[in-house]
């Protein structure tokens, strides 16, 4: 048999292994425990804050400049088939109801007629 070449304060692989294998569980023990300490409500509150600050800043930009917003919804509704016009709301009552569809003011394109909800619909309303 060979003679064991190693001091007697080395680990063998196997041990050195073991060894962090053992840790490796401490900490992973350790990381559960801080993640189950994380209050993920006051996390989703303080992340709603921020996005609202954020969009009442946007809105802020926006209503500095009447102009900027008019000209920002009509690039948004831009028509795609004659490229000049833009898409303008006409309203009208159907069975106790107000529908909508959106024309173009340049061509006869128009879309089909949907429910209207004043806080959901949003463009320029035909007079």
């Amino acid at each position: 048999m060979a003679k064991n070449t190693r001091g007697s304060k080395e680990f063998t692989r196997e041990q050195r292994l073991i060894k962090e294998n053992r840790q490796l569980k401490r900490e992973l023990a350790h990381l559960r425990k801080q993640i189950t300490r994380i209050d993920v409500d006051r996390f989703e509150t303080i992340k709603e804050m921020v996005t609202d600050y954020q969009e009442a800043e946007r809105l802020q930009e926006n209503l500095g400049n009447p102009n900027s917003n008019i000209e920002a919804l009509k690039k948004q509704w831009e028509c795609r088939d004659c490229g000049t016009g833009t898409l303008e709301i006409s309203l009208y009552s159907k069975m106790g109801q107000t529908f909508y569809y959106r024309k173009c003011n340049n061509c006869p394109k128009r879309t089909k007629g949907q429910r209207y909800d004043s806080n959901s619909v949003k463009g320029i309303i035909k007079k």
